[in-house]
């Protein structure tokens, strides 16, 4: 069958070669214009492609949960035919002996692994994802037999047996060392786990969201390959499918990338504070993904040939961060104020990846609480009345109500507004005070024609302010600050770097 799908006849006219890509549970032949994905009979501890039935139910299933996000990319689920002469085909003739999963073929530059690998992976790129991917979470489903730990509890068992196998490559002592402090951080987020699934935020996701699975078709980010493999990948905490690209990110140092996704997520996600709060077990959720990546490499390593040293390499990357981002850094609360235009969502970006546990800060952003109050996109102009005292204070509570949520999710955060009044000020700095945690209070300053400049050639930006906005905030003052005054006039570089030697001290 291997051999039939390897050649180039198979496929008819137009077709001059066949690629194959082996992994540990298929094998995919790229085909012309077409893709065909031929599951492996293999039986392992967490799947089972034994009979020729069940590689068609798994097909069929891969088919339906990949639908959801990219209808365009999966074409159907074909039959491989033998006939009485004992001849193969793709839906001919005589008894159906396998089956496989036909797609359509993209770009291979549009695959975000490539893409990251070769350095062109952007920000703004990798925050479409991320709505791709809350916009996967809402429509999800949330299963009957959602379980109280939302399977991770027989997830680590699972990597207790895979991981002892591997003591030759990452050291027998360090896989007990790890997976002691796994089990006691699962146990630690046990009641967590238990109300998150009881709440619905155990849905049925896509399950292996990392970089080879999201690629660029038909213009936008689009997830594809689901676990369709075993129900406990894909019901599964929404946080602990978002956690995959992000220690994907993480393992390939695009921390900033890994910060814009979360952000992304946590500001436009079905209900931002819940997220926020289910912060407190993501460093659970990254350990295990990494350390199930570990395990991964490991065994496609033992398919592969000449590039059995490269997944090696990347098995013990993947398990030195399963070991390390289970001793997150302490959560902190910094602010960013100033009037508009003076760089505070630039700074802000800038400086949330290098803050706090993995990925980096959440940054709450006061111009996209607003919008999201009100149900719109960032991009959608507000109309005045959305601008008043009432609908100010309404947002200034929901920005507090956020970072309070990040914070004692043990998570930093990073707050984006104004603060133009010295009761906002002293009402963010309370925050820090009832989390315990450390507190910096930077203010970005300008001169008027700077920031009436900046805020004139804003496009496609979550603030609606302009410069008559800019002039009213300078008329009215900002009465006495005492945060740490920076001049924003310079390149965001230069701004960062002096709000980062500030955050050192």
């Amino acid at each position: 069958m291997v051999a039939f799908l390897s050649e180039p006849a198979t496929y008819g006219a137009g077709v001059s070669d066949v690629e194959r890509i082996d992994t540990h549970i298929s094998i995919v032949f790229l085909a012309g214009a077409r893709v065909f994905k031929l599951k492996r009979a293999v039986v392992l501890p967490f799947l089972d492609y034994g009979t020729a039935e069940k590689r068609r139910f798994y097909c069929e299933r891969e088919l339906a949960l990949n639908r959801r996000t990219a209808p365009g990319l999966y074409l159907g689920v074909r039959a491989i035919n033998r006939d009485t002469a004992g001849c193969l085909s793709i839906d001919g003739p005589g008894e159906a002996i396998d089956w496989v999963v036909e797609m359509v073929r993209f770009d291979a530059d549009g695959l975000f692994g490539n893409q990251a690998d070769a350095g062109r992976l952007t920000l703004d790129r990798v925050r479409q994802a991320a709505d791709e991917i809350a916009a996967l979470h809402k429509l999800a489903e949330i299963p009957e037999d959602d379980g109280e730990d939302a399977g991770m509890q027989a997830t680590i068992n699972q990597l207790s047996e895979g991981l002892a196998r591997h003591g030759a490559v990452f050291g027998a002592d360090a896989v007990t060392h790890c997976l002691d402090r796994l089990a006691a951080e699962a146990l630690t987020q046990q009641q967590l786990l238990s109300r998150r699934a009881g709440a619905g935020w155990v849905r049925i996701c896509h399950g292996d969201l990392h970089l080879n699975n999201i690629c660029m078709f038909d213009g936008r980010p689009t997830l594809f390959d689901a676990a369709e493999a075993n129900a406990r990948f894909m019901q599964i905490d929404v946080l602990y499918d978002l956690a995959f690209l992000l220690m994907d990110l993480e393992v390939r140092d695009l921390r900033a990338h890994a910060n814009a996704v979360l952000n992304r997520y946590a500001a436009w996600c079905e209900e931002p504070r819940a997220t926020l709060a289910g912060l407190r077990a993501m460093p659970l959720f990254l350990s295990v993904r990494a350390a199930i990546r570990a395990d991964i490499s490991v065994l496609t390593a033992e398919h592969a040939s000449s590039a059995a040293a490269d997944h090696i390499a990347a098995a013990r990357r993947y398990f030195d961060l399963a070991c390390n981002v289970l001793a997150p850094a302490p959560a902190v609360l910094v602010a960013v104020g100033g009037a508009s235009g003076s760089g505070k969502t630039s700074v802000a970006r800038a400086i949330a990846p290098e803050i706090g546990p993995v990925p980096g800060a959440v940054i709450i952003r006061s111009d996209e609480v607003r919008k999201s109050i009100f149900g719109v996109r960032d991009t959608q102009r507000l109309p005045a009345s959305a601008y008043t005292g009432q609908w100010h204070r309404r947002t200034c509570a929901e920005v507090i109500a956020r970072a309070q949520a990040a914070l004692a999710a043990g998570h930093a955060c990073v707050v984006d507004a104004v603060h133009g009044a010295p009761n906002e000020r002293g009402q963010i700095e309370a925050v820090a005070v009832r989390a315990g945690v450390s507190f910096h209070g930077i203010w970005l300053t300008a001169p008027e024609d700077v920031l009436r400049a900046r805020t004139r050639l804003r496009v496609g930006d979550a603030s609606d302010a302009g410069p008559a906005v800019v002039t009213d905030q300078l008329r009215r003052g900002f009465g006495d600050v005492a945060w740490l005054s920076v001049d924003a006039t310079g390149g965001i570089d230069d701004v960062a770097g002096r709000v980062r030697k500030h955050l050192e001290n």
